[in-house]
C-alpha cells in the first residue's frame, strides 16, 4: 500500500517505468536507485489556490523544473474520476495481455455492474469481494 499511496513513488515510477503502475498487486514495491533519487527530488504540498475547489474536483497542479525552466499543468478532473470515468477499454488496457482478469473482462456480461467473472478471475486472497 506504501508504494500505491506516496504521490513521490507513483510519479516516479510514471517517469521511470510506466508499465510498473499497472502492477496493483506489487509485492515488494519495484525499486531501484534512479527510481529513490527521483522520487525524492519530487515535492507535494498543498496548492491554497486550489482548496475553493473541494469537495466537487480535486484538482492538481504538476510543476517540472529542468535546466532551470519551469512547466507546469493543471488537472481539473484526471481520467478515472467520476465526471471523467474510465471504460471497459481502459479497464482492459490497465489490465494487460494475457491476464485472468484480461480474459474475464472481455467474456463477461456488459449488462453487470461487477462482473462475477472479473470477481473469480482476481488472486485468491480478493475473491471475497462483494
Amino acid at each position: 500500500m506504501q508504494s500505491i499511496a506516496s504521490a513521490q513513488y507513483q510519479l516516479a515510477l510514471s517517469l521511470l517505468s510506466p508499465d510498473r503502475l499497472r502492477e496493483f498487486d506489487r509485492t515488494p514495491p519495484f525499486e531501484t536507485k534512479p527510481l529513490r533519487e527521483l522520487a525524492a527530488k519530487i515535492r507535494v504540498q498543498v496548492g491554497a489556490k486550489l482548496e475553493c475547489h473541494y469537495p466537487e474536483t480535486w484538482p492538481a497542479r504538476v510543476v517540472v523544473e529542468q535546466s532551470g525552466k519551469r512547466k507546469s499543468a493543471l488537472v481539473a478532473i484526471p481520467r478515472g474520476d467520476a465526471q471523467n470515468p474510465l471504460g471497459w477499454e481502459d479497464v482492459l488496457l490497465k489490465a494487460g495481455d494475457g491476464t485472468p482478469v484480461l480474459m474475464a473482462i472481455r467474456n463477461a456480461d456488459p449488462e453487470e455492474a461487477i462482473p462475477a467473472a472479473v470477481l473469480q478471475a482476481l488472486p485468491s486472497s480478493r475473491t471475497n469481494v462483494t
